[in-house]
Formats: C-alpha cells, structure tokens, sequence
C-alpha cells in the first residue's frame, strides 16, 4: 500500500526534467526584461519625489542595472563549478542566482503594484465623449465633430465649467465648427461659469484674414448679431 502511494507521487522523469528547464530559464527571462527597461528608468527619473519614491526609483534602477551583470557571472562560475566536478560550489552559485532573482524579481514587483496602483480611472462615456469633442475642437477638426454629432452626440453637451461644444468652439475661434454648431441648433447665449458666450466670444474675436474661417466668420455674424441681440440662428 505504501509502495503504492510512493509511485503514484514519484514525478516522471521526462516531466521533472521540463520543470528544471523552465526554472533554468526563469532567471534569463528577468534577465532579458530588465535590459529592456534600462533604458525607461533612466530615461523617466523623478522630478521631486516622495522619499519612498526615492528608495523605489533607487532599488528598480540597481536591479535592473546590476541583475543584467552578476547573473551571466555566478552562470559562470557555476557551470565552471560542475566542469571541475566541484558541486558544493556549484550549488553556492545556484544558490546566488536564486537569490539576485529572488531580489530583482521582488523589486520589479513593487514597481508593477505602484503603477498599477496610480494609474487613473478608466474613463466613462460620458468622460470619453467630453474628451472626443474637446480634441476635435481645439484641433479645429469639423469632419471629427460632424462625426460625433451625427452618432448622437447632444450639440449642447456639457463640458468643463459650464461650458459647451459652442463656448469651446468660441473661445478656440474655430469659427467653421461654431457655425456647424449653430446651425445644428446650439445656443449661442449659454454662458459658461465666467460668463463667455459663444455670441459674446464671436463679437470680441479679431475677423479672420480668409479662406473657410473668414466665410463662416462673416456668416455667424449675421446670423448671431452683437450680444444682447435676441436673434434667432435661422433654420438649415
């Protein structure tokens, strides 16, 4: 009964010697990750850090600067060990790289659990849409706010401080959205939290030299009127 239950947890020979492989090669993996971010962690060094930001950076830089070096040299000197059939020395630097492995790995580890830790939020749909419209109109892109308005998007969506796609568009004077804006039904005497309108931000702005921001600036200004005009943006 006991023989038995010994050769049901005996380990077969081909499996035993796939396990020592993959321990063989976890050490060179790490090896191999941490020249790669040698260059990251001296590229990304902390401006004014918190002092255990300090000790962090400081560790994660000594691991992945000398872990890269003392790994191929206690390798060596371990497969030197077993040449001379000098096994206890063998085993001392086996034990050595366990150890280095043991310290890189643990740094790296803190590293993985802070990022992850301070990364932000992910953002919801409301925060994705706010953030789609906001890039389109500081980039003065109609195509990419037509796309949006067209999928659903409210033309008065609110933003920032009260502010709206409108507002945005005013005070980026990006003159060929605002009127797609209006004449797509925004209003331009929603104030933002400083009070700027889009119909007060469009009768402060200097005229545009030519071209598209010119004609739509001209045609906002008949549509709209100074502020304080209770002008109705016609229909189309």
């Amino acid at each position: 009964m006991a023989k038995g239950a010994g050769r049901a947890r005996a380990v077969p020979p081909a499996r035993r010697t796939r396990l020592r492989f993959l321990a063989g090669m976890a050490p060179w993996i790490l090896w191999i990750l941490c020249i790669l971010l040698v260059t990251p962690v001296l590229l990304n060094v902390p401006g004014d850090p918190e002092p255990w930001e300090r000790w962090l950076y400081s560790a994660v830089l000594a691991a992945v600067t000398f872990y890269p070096i003392l790994l191929p040299v206690f390798a060596g000197f371990e497969t030197w060990a077993r040449r001379r059939n000098e096994i206890s020395g063998a085993r001392t630097f086996r034990r050595a790289i366990w150890v280095i492995f043991g310290l890189a790995a643990g740094v790296l580890a803190a590293l993985a659990a802070v990022m992850y830790a301070n990364q932000p939020p992910p953002m919801s749909a409301k925060q994705r849409i706010g953030e789609e419209l906001s890039t389109a109109i500081a980039a003065h892109d109609l195509d990419a706010l037509r796309g949006l308005v067209e999928s659903g998007v409210d033309v008065e969506f609110p933003l920032f401080g009260n502010g709206t796609p409108a507002t945005l568009a005013g005070l980026h004077q990006a003159w060929p959205l605002l009127l797609y804006l209006v004449e797509k039904g925004a209003d331009p005497d929603k104030a933002t939290m400083s009070g700027w309108t889009a119909r007060s931000l469009l009768h402060e702005a200097p005229p545009p030299p030519d071209g598209d921001d010119a004609r739509a600036y001209e045609r906002l200004r008949e549509m709209l009127g100074p502020p304080g005009q209770d002008n109705a943006p016609p229909a189309g």
